[in-house]
């Protein structure tokens, strides 16, 4: 017996499955045809950036011939495939020919097949954009990498924005677009949903869009309200509307909803819409709220003395013009003058008298009261009226407030797309179709691992089994990424013996079998179980 080689399979089987149950290649394939390509079709070529880019090792996507260098290539995606096959200039044309036809289109329609093979519910979907900053010099004529204000990182860096639509249910993408590093959420917004109310006029069903306080402007909510859409957005505490119902209602008349928040159902009028609004107040936002206050209490307090020293310093000719320097120091946003008086003082071998101020300032707690009413509290707001007719079910006050929070599903898919450990941390591409096709490739992989992570889920609920989480204990909620690292040993054996060359798949124990039970047939085959 000879053994030959040794090449990893590790998780790259259960994407390459799961790529097979969304028909990624057969849906790209039949959007633009291979042509007179010998090998590997688009379709093929886009699930190897895929496998690639849910390896969750240190090569990104742009690296992707050297990524399969040491991967078992023939058993994710056939006889006499090779890592050559994924040569740059294959996946470059992939690349330009997935831009040419529009990667909106396509990612739509893979996302499409997905939700409706898995069942995901689709009614509350959750909108907002991400950053993606770039290093290098990049041509000032595209209209996609520009100056733009980061919602984090450098503002020196040019950036573009990803913006995404994923389900409440499992946090599945839906639509995915890239657009310009300028442009405002407030605006772009009101674009997608716009585009989304004109396909929904012909549709009986109730579509929930949840986004945040971007969503909510006076020109956007008329313009919604003309339309089919119903949203869930957070209403700008900057508001002086908002302003004044935080001053005026105390805690005392709020309704306990849970232990950490209180609520209050409110109408409003607000845009000459008529529209719902719930009043929340959280006592672990009033307490994070409240520290960052006292920290900016302190910081005020020695910026003061620093202001009150200069000032008691200066000498001033006449009174009245030392009057006026105290007339004209401002106190801040938490303090409030205590004692000011001028005094005349006499200057040694100077002729006359100058004048000299004493400045105390003190805490406002009148200031810091109203402060502390403004804290810890914000207002969800809706366009679904409440129906008394009950022909119809509305959203309950509190169903608004628990949608509103599952936002953080669409940062989380935000987060999952800037791991160096899942994805390149820059873009290392210089032209723009190539960026937008790469973007279409990055959120694809989003897709198949959150379908991929809602499979297991599921499996694991309706047979009443569980998994080991990274501390022992028995869960039915692992996420995908534990189940990854769990097939970091995973190897495909080549050896020789009597002259036929066998394939072997090491390091298959029952806890990883198990798991390939739970996703299915088609995984089981591609690591080789029958």
């Amino acid at each position: 017996m000879t053994i030959l080689s040794s090449k990893n399979l590790n998780h790259h089987g259960i994407v390459a499955a799961m790529c097979r149950e969304l028909q990624v290649a057969e849906i790209i394939d039949a959007l633009i045809p291979a042509g007179n390509r010998k090998k590997l079709s688009f379709g093929q070529l886009t699930e190897g950036m895929l496998v690639n880019g849910l390896g969750f090792t240190t090569k990104p996507l742009y690296l992707t011939p050297m990524f399969f260098e040491d991967t078992d290539v023939e058993t994710l995606f056939g006889k006499d495939i090779t890592a050559e096959d994924f040569s740059d200039d294959s996946l470059g044309r992939c690349l330009d020919k997935l831009s040419e036809f529009g990667v909106e289109e396509i990612f739509s329609r893979i996302a499409y097949q997905a939700c409706k093979k898995f069942a995901v519910d689709t009614r509350f979907q959750h909108l907002d954009t991400s950053v993606m900053q770039l290093e290098g010099e990049y041509d000032t004529a595209t209209e996609l990498i520009r100056f733009g204000r980061p919602k984090k990182g450098r503002s020196d860096l040019k950036q573009f924005l990803i913006s995404m639509m994923v389900s409440n249910d499992g946090g599945v993408p839906l639509l995915a677009d890239v657009i310009p590093g300028n442009k405002s959420d407030q605006t772009h917004f009101k674009e997608v949903l716009k585009r989304l109310g004109d396909s929904m006029k012909t549709s009986d069903e109730d579509i929930y869009h949840i986004a945040d306080a971007a969503l909510y402007t006076k020109n956007n909510i008329k313009e919604l309200a003309a339309s089919p859409i119903r949203f869930i957005t957070r209403v700008p505490s900057s508001l002086t509307e908002v302003q004044e119902l935080f001053k005026k209602i105390p805690l005392e008349d709020m309704q306990d909803y849970n232990d950490n928040y209180k609520i209050l159902p409110l109408c409003s009028f607000y845009g000459g819409v008529k529209q719902r609004w719930l009043l929340i107040s959280s006592k672990a936002a009033l307490k994070k709220e409240l520290k960052t206050m006292f920290k900016s209490i302190r910081k005020e307090r020695r910026d003061l003395r620093k202001e009150i020293s200069k000032l008691e310093h200066r000498s001033f000719a006449c009174e009245s013009d030392a009057q006026k320097a105290i007339q004209l120091f401002k106190t801040k946003k938490y303090h409030k003058v205590k004692s000011a008086d001028v005094h005349e003082k006499e200057i040694k071998r100077s002729p006359g008298a100058v004048f000299k101020i004493r400045l105390k300032v003190c805490v406002s707690k009148d200031k810091v009261l109203l402060e502390k009413q403004l804290r810890g509290k914000f207002i969800v707001a809706s366009n679904e009226l409440e129906d008394f007719s009950g022909k119809t079910k509305t959203l309950a006050y509190e169903e608004l407030l628990s949608y509103y929070k599952d936002q953080n599903k669409v940062e989380q898919g935000f987060r999952f797309l800037n791991d160096p450990l899942c994805m390149a941390d820059a873009i290392y591409l210089k032209k723009e179709s190539r960026i937008k096709a790469l973007v279409m490739v990055m959120c694809t992989c989003l897709l198949v691992y959150s379908i991929a992570q809602r499979k297991l889920r599921a499996a694991l609920k309706e047979q009443s089994k569980s998994l080991p989480n990274q501390l022992g204990k028995d869960v039915q909620n692992p996420t995908l990424k534990w189940v990854f690292q769990l097939f970091g040993c995973v190897h495909v054996i080549y050896q020789e013996i009597e002259g036929k060359i066998l394939k072997t798949i090491s390091n298959l124990n029952e806890l990883r079998i198990k798991i390939l039970k739970l996703l299915g047939s088609r995984f089981l085959a591609i690591y080789g179980i029958t």
